[in-house]
């Protein structure tokens, strides 16, 4: 119950979901947001697509895993994924 901020203030594996808009779905939860100003804790899945870092910050979440970002070349990536750069909106 509340709003988080952070990962911290989530319970176990569970991570703060930001909402950006109005109506906006947050993932494995049912209902919609209705305040951009409450953020959500849930269970991420391994193949839903999140950011967690950029050019190298936080270095701790370097290299990135499957479905993480923002990554700029392979070598931001862990060993055997490959950096897809999107310009669209493409599907990964």
């Amino acid at each position: 119950l509340g709003d988080c901020d952070s990962d911290d203030e989530c319970d176990g594996d569970l991570v703060c979901y930001k909402t950006n808009v109005e109506n906006e779905v947050i993932p494995g939860c049912a209902g919609v947001v209705s305040s951009i100003r409450v953020d959500y804790c849930f269970e991420r899945s391994s193949t839903f697509l999140w950011r967690v870092g950029n050019n190298g910050v936080p270095a701790e979440v370097f290299p990135l895993k499957a479905c993480e970002g923002d990554c700029d070349r392979d070598s931001d990536c862990d060993e055997g994924l490959t950096c897809m750069q999107r310009s669209s909106g493409e599907h990964v």
